[in-house]
């Protein structure tokens, strides 16, 4: 079993989106320093074996992972020209891990958020509006806050706004 994970993950935009750098450890040993420039070129990808007494464990920690990611299945991946399939490489594994890292991230900031904030629109990831109610919304009264739901999506729903609070339901509002 191969235990693979980012750390220290920092985000930043550059020229054509958002770019990261991070340590990648290989059964809890940093093995690789990886860097996106967020520019349209291929990710810089170091290994962690200069001046380092564990290089050894480092290299055959390496030759793990791409034995690992060898055995993967080829990744559908989107286009302008339509779907294609690509082979599964150490830079489309790391994209996945940190597509993985910025999910969870979000994931954990919409949760804290949700618990004193409205939130509606399209989506979380996408087009979204946030109300800071002052307060946790468990702490309303309900008819008060389903009244203030009602109110909201009547004034400044679109078509396809819905509520995104996974936390309303749980506390039993009507949306």
């Amino acid at each position: 079993m191969i235990n693979v994970q980012l750390k220290k993950v920092t985000m930043f935009d550059g020229h054509d989106g958002t770019g990261f750098t991070a340590e990648l450890y290989i059964n809890s040993i940093k093995c690789m320093h990886v860097l996106d420039l967020a520019n349209g070129g291929q990710l810089d990808i170091k290994q962690n074996i200069v001046n380092n007494p564990k290089a050894g464990i480092v290299l055959q920690n390496i030759a793990l992972l791409n034995e690992h990611i060898s055995q993967l299945p080829d990744t559908e991946f989107d286009t302008e020209d339509g779907k294609v399939m690509l082979k599964m490489d150490l830079e489309l594994f790391i994209e996945d891990l940190i597509n993985v890292h910025i999910k969870t991230k979000n994931d954990l900031q919409t949760l804290k958020l949700e618990a004193d904030h409205v939130l509606y629109g399209t989506s979380i990831d996408a087009n979204h509006f946030s109300i800071d109610m002052g307060k946790p919304l468990v702490e309303f009264d309900a008819d008060v806050l389903q009244s203030f739901l009602d109110m909201n999506k009547s004034k400044n729903f679109k078509p396809d706004f819905k509520y995104l609070n996974k936390n309303l339901v749980e506390l039993g509002y009507s949306l």
